[in-house]
Formats: structure tokens, C-alpha cells, sequence
């Protein structure tokens, strides 16, 4: 079906509005898990793992160059771990990454 140039709108707002309401409700389940000890630990074994303390940047030991595919692995592996941390408060990121 085509749409006006109002129902579009109409449809991008409403898209938005449900992002927005899921994400906070993200927000709110990863922040009830963080403020426990075991989601503290949870989510602290997810940035070692995930490599979020290691450069992503990877030289090739031989030649000095970057090796541009294991940057593109670490720095993929890496994003995970970021798009998670933005849904945790900052009070409770300072505990789980600065011990």
C-alpha cells in the first residue's frame, strides 16, 4: 500500500516511540542484573571475553602492519560488549569495570 508523506511520519514516530520504550526497558533489566553481585561478575567475565580492555587494534608480529582482518574480528567482538554498557548506569559501570 502507498503511503502519504504524513503516514510515513506518522509511522516513524510510532517506530521511534517503541524503540524507545524497549530500550528503557533494557536499561531497567540490565541495571536490576548489575546491581546484583552475580550480574557485577556476569558482566565483567562479558568485557573480558568480549575484549573490551584489549587494543582491537592487531599488528602482524613479522612485517609491523596491521592485520586488518583480526582488527575487524576484535574490534567486532569488542562491539558487543559496548552496545551492551549502554544500557548500564554509570554507578553501576564504575563496579563492574573499575575494580
Amino acid at each position: 500500500m502507498i503511503k502519504t508523506r504524513s503516514e510515513k511520519e506518522a509511522d516513524r514516530l510510532r517506530r521511534e516511540k517503541e524503540l524507545e520504550e524497549l530500550n528503557e526497558k533494557r536499561r531497567k533489566f540490565f541495571n536490576v542484573v548489575a546491581a546484583t553481585e552475580e550480574g557485577k561478575d556476569v558482566f565483567s567475565y562479558l568485557a573480558e571475553i568480549l575484549g573490551f580492555h584489549r587494543p582491537s587494534v592487531m599488528m602482524n608480529p613479522q612485517t609491523g602492519e596491521v592485520n586488518k582482518e583480526t582488527t575487524v574480528y576484535w574490534e567486532a567482538r569488542r562491539s558487543v560488549y559496548l552496545d551492551i554498557r549502554k544500557y548500564i548506569s554509570d554507578s553501576n559501570l564504575k563496579t563492574i569495570e573499575f575494580k
